[in-house]
């Protein structure tokens, strides 16, 4: 009897061992599951926001009340949108703006003059929002002597202001990405107008 209840009780344990070993193998199973799953999941995420991803443009980029007074420095009040018009949220980093006033004197006498940069913070925006930045004195960097004012009335070839700059944003995933400006002045509708197959003026 005795040695009938020790074998009963060895083949208990020994059943108990199996069960335990099986479990412990399951929830291996079940962590490498969760695990794959949730990897998965990450991956689909990318996915769909690189599929779906932010894309900052600028629009309406103006000069207001550029090149009044003759002998004042050219000051302007700059002002844009900045829109997202991709399928998630845009988190702006920074932004660096200026202008660049080109005077040509001939062919070895051309000077690119810089405006101090004008950089604004950090911010966001959701799809399809656009929020207007302005400055309210943007200078371009010179004075407006008799050329400056022939050029403001449009009888100047010789000489142009460039709007120029970079504006850096980032996706929910970390991915950083860029748009870049380089607009030429149009006295006439006091915009910076793109220019086709410029490598410089994009958005990533």
């Amino acid at each position: 009897m005795v040695i009938s209840g020790v074998g009963v009780g060895i083949c208990t344990l020994i059943y108990l061992r199996k069960q335990a070993d099986e479990m412990r193998l399951q929830r291996k199973v079940m962590v490498r599951s969760l695990r794959a799953m949730r990897e998965q999941g990450e991956r689909e995420n990318k996915t769909i926001v690189l599929q779906y991803r932010p894309r900052v443009i600028v629009r309406n980029a103006k000069a207001i009340g550029l090149g009044i007074e003759s002998g004042s420095p050219g000051v302007c009040k700059l002002e844009f949108l900045l829109v997202n018009t991709g399928g998630s949220p845009a988190h702006i980093i920074e932004g660096s703006i200026f202008l660049l006033s080109y005077v040509a004197g001939g062919i070895d006498n051309i000077q690119f003059i810089d405006s101090p940069k004008w950089r604004f913070g950090e911010g966001e925006l959701q799809p399809g929002e656009r929020y207007t930045l302005t400055n309210e004195s943007m200078t371009t960097g010179t004075v407006n002597d008799a050329e400056w004012m022939l050029y403001y009335s449009g009888e100047d070839s010789h000489r142009n202001i460039i709007l120029m700059g970079t504006v850096w944003y980032k996706h929910d995933i970390g991915i950083i990405r860029q748009t870049g400006l380089h607009r030429v002045f149009d006295v006439k509708t006091g915009r910076f107008e793109p220019k086709k197959d410029n490598e410089e003026e994009y958005s990533d």
